[in-house]
């Protein structure tokens, strides 16, 4: 089996759901993992492995979703509370949400994968965590321990 078929068939519905978060949208999320294995496997050098193709494809899902414009009526039909807050958000809050509380990343490697600086990801996250708290009502600390701390607070 080639590589992308190989990719396909053991991270398909992982990498769909993944493009789900970042976009709002299933099919937009489908397409963003085309986009994204066309970019990774027409490079000159595609990744050797499994792990560092999916790696790569998930950059440039993020790089992708990062350029597309916010789509005011994906957030109005949703009708999970989760969806309707992340369609609502910009794509620069979605994609700093989903890499700090999907992927758990800290906030310079959040900035490197945005290639922007810590304070605009802080930003994007503040804006991001109001709205889910404007929505959901406010984060329990206790049950949800992942808590966004700049290098300043460590």
């Amino acid at each position: 089996m080639d590589r992308v078929g190989e990719l396909l068939s053991a991270a398909a519905a992982p990498l769909a759901a993944y493009g789900y978060l970042l976009t709002g949208s299933p099919s937009a999320g489908e397409q963003l993992v085309e986009e994204a294995v066309v970019r990774v496997f027409s490079r000159r050098r595609p990744p050797r492995t499994r792990a560092a193709t999916e790696s790569q494809v998930r950059a440039a899902m993020v790089a992708r979703a990062l350029r597309a414009r916010p789509d005011a009526p994906l957030a109005q039909a949703a009708t999970e509370p989760v969806a309707r807050v992340l369609g609502e958000l910009s794509p620069a809050e979605r994609v700093a949400v989903v890499l700090r509380y999907r992927d758990h990343l800290q906030l310079p490697e959040i900035a490197g994968a945005m290639r922007t600086s810590e304070v605009n990801v802080e930003r994007h996250l503040s804006r991001g965590l109001a709205a889910f708290t404007d929505a959901l009502g406010p984060i329990d600390p206790i049950q949800d321990p992942v808590l966004v701390v700049s290098r300043r607070d460590s």
